[in-house]
């Protein structure tokens, strides 16, 4: 496959997935060998492509207004089907925007 069609797999995984809150794709999306490394993860997801679903699930249950740009890419996919990632979240600045970090250090004082 070119780097286009893989490109144009992962912007369609942000957006279809991501932004327009459909996880039921990830199946249609990602091997079903799929290999998620995430940072912060919650404890206790299988492994694989079971585990991932379940991730994105939750991630968008908690966030609700939460959408996703693509700056810049790069690709890891085999057969059509993306195989392995690697997620890491600023959580901090995500519970800044959402207000609970003057919450919290308001709490500690």
């Amino acid at each position: 496959m070119s780097t286009d069609t893989n490109k144009a797999l992962v912007r369609r995984y942000y957006e279809e997935v991501l932004n327009q809150r459909d996880p039921s794709l990830v199946e249609e999306l990602f091997a079903p060998n799929y290999a998620y490394h995430i940072a912060d993860a919650p404890p206790n997801l299988p492994d694989g492509l079971e585990g991932f679903k379940k991730f994105v699930t939750l991630f968008l249950r908690g966030y609700t207004n939460l959408h996703f740009t693509i700056e810049d890419q790069m690709e890891r996919i085999v057969d059509g089907k993306i195989v392995e990632s690697w997620g890491v979240f600023d959580t901090s600045a995500m519970l800044e925007l959402a207000g609970a970090v003057p919450q919290i250090a308001e709490e500690r004082h």
